[in-house]
């Protein structure tokens, strides 16, 4: 399995995984300590496409190298660009999202 990312800063570092769910929706999940902090369904906030960096999941080969930083929304900085990743709810998915596809978000 290919390592994980990490967010944040050496004093407060936090893990990243994420996997794609449908287009440009994410499961991201943020720990600390292997503890998980978050757990959202999520995509970028401008509807900017994130998957040409983030690619399938954490692990699966094709994904790049990224920075970030997380505080409720996940800010990301690849190579070029800033993309914000939002939490989705059920009501804001749009009418092409499989119904049935993601069964734990509010």
């Amino acid at each position: 399995m290919r390592p994980h990312a990490f967010l944040g800063s050496e004093e407060w570092p936090y893990g990243i995984w994420w996997q794609r769910v449908h287009g440009n929706y994410y499961r991201v999940i943020v720990y600390r300590d292997w503890l998980i902090c978050s757990e959202y369904l999520m995509t970028e906030k401008d509807g900017q496409d994130v998957t040409w960096f983030l690619g399938e999941g954490f692990d699966t080969p094709g994904w790049k190298p990224f920075s970030g930083y997380w505080g409720g929304n996940v800010t990301l900085y690849p190579a070029q660009g800033i993309y914000t990743l939002i939490p989705v709810m059920e009501k804001d998915l749009p009418p092409d999202f499989p119904e049935g596809l993601v069964r734990w978000i509010p």
